[in-house]
């Protein structure tokens, strides 16, 4: 009866004792493997969607100055046709007028013209400031933007991993602390257990002291391989927390760099097309077409009758024609220019002009107009006509 009552009170309580430590352990230990993969799955998402919501932002911020590109190249476009316009109608006002008042109203036009040139250059220089302007400050505001995302995400990874750091020490301690306790209340137990066996029974003692030798050895080895265990789990997970994190700088860092190119590709394109249109309006600036604007004939007397010298680009001298009308010489051009443009759209605008310049030259005597002949030379063009 003494015997069967000893065992009771002795090995089955102490195994239940290890059995509900190793469980609670075991629980401990998956809750936190849970927690730690349920915090780094939120860091993931977390740090797609700022991708992401950069992206859109760089996208809209792109759009919305293409659309002020354009709505600047449709202001230009429509100055210039205003400035066409006021032009035909100061050509056709000239037609209607009398000819005692065509020479004042010559020199007018050309004060006018020169007015005109000088607006709409005033204007394109305007125009390529404020668009510089715009283009700058676009360009600083997307480095100031580019420049605080990536300072930010940088700063939430460090916050990230001392908090995580923090949290994995803190729960280190708390397990070496809750070990500790356990094992002195299991060291108490045990010389309480002692105790009663020595005051039962001496050889009852030994043999209970022995199986309690071997339990606390087994013991000792499952929580030596279990804290061996938990340390290996500690930096297998550390060393995947440091790959992802090296991974998510690297793509980020990515990320940044094609942000950058594309941005500064959009740049380039604008550049190159403000650099053509401006190319296009100073070759314009340069052509004959738009230089010569008035003839200036040269009268001389001869013994038999008049000669009229003319300066005109050779490729015009076709165009000049002379006629009479009495005592009158009268000196007719007309010459047509002809364009084709293309924007980055694709959309052609053809461009189809005549001009007709008129001049008139009194002379003392009747003119015979069978008489006349020209001749070219120089850039010279030469006409003769002899007297009635």
């Amino acid at each position: 009866m003494s015997d069967s009552k000893v065992e009771g009170k002795g090995s089955p309580y102490q195994g239940r004792q290890v059995e509900v430590t190793k469980r609670a352990k075991n629980r401990e230990l998956r809750t936190i493997d849970e927690a730690h993969r349920q915090h780094v799955n939120q860091l993931e998402k977390a740090n797609q969607q700022e991708i992401v919501e950069v992206r859109d932002q760089h996208s809209l911020d792109i759009a919305a100055e293409n659309d002020k590109k354009e709505k600047i190249l449709m202001e230009m476009q429509k100055q210039l046709s205003t400035t066409k316009a006021m032009t035909d109608k100061e050509i056709h006002n000239l037609k209607a007028q009398t000819e005692k008042t065509r020479t004042d109203y010559h020199s007018r036009l050309a004060g006018q013209r020169d007015v005109i040139r000088q607006e709409h250059e005033l204007n394109l220089e305007d125009t390529n400031y404020r668009y510089s302007k715009n283009l700058q400050d676009l360009n600083s505001n997307m480095d100031n933007r580019i420049q605080v995302t990536k300072e930010s995400k940088l700063s939430e990874l460090s916050e990230t991993e001392r908090f995580n750091q923090n949290k994995i020490n803190n729960q280190k301690n708390e397990f070496q602390t809750r070990f500790e306790t356990d094992d002195k209340n299991y060291t108490k137990i045990k010389k309480e257990q002692d105790t009663q066996f020595k005051r039962e029974r001496l050889d009852t003692y030994s043999r209970h002291n022995g199986e309690l030798d071997k339990i606390n050895n087994q013991g000792r080895k499952d929580i030596k391989k279990h804290t061996e265990n938990y340390q290996k789990g500690l930096k297998d997970q550390d060393l995947v927390f440091e790959k992802k994190y090296a991974d998510s700088i690297k793509k980020n860092g990515e990320d940044l760099k094609r942000l950058e190119d594309l941005n500064k590709k959009s740049v380039n394109n604008i550049k190159a097309a403000m650099h053509k249109e401006i190319k296009l309006s100073e070759s314009r600036q340069g052509d004959p077409f738009y230089e010569f604007i008035e003839m200036k004939p040269q009268l001389s007397k001869t013994p038999d009758g008049y000669e009229i010298r003319v300066t005109v680009p050779e490729y015009a001298k076709q165009d000049v024609i002379m006629t009479t009308n009495t005592k009158e010489v009268v000196l007719t051009m007309n010459r047509r220019y002809v364009d084709n443009r293309k924007d980055e759209n694709g959309n052609s605008t053809k461009i189809n002009k005549v001009e007709t310049l008129v001049t008139r030259l009194p002379v003392d005597n009747v003119l015979n107009p069978k008489s006349q002949k020209s001749n070219y030379d120089s850039g010279v063009l030469t006409f003769t006509i002899n007297k009635a």
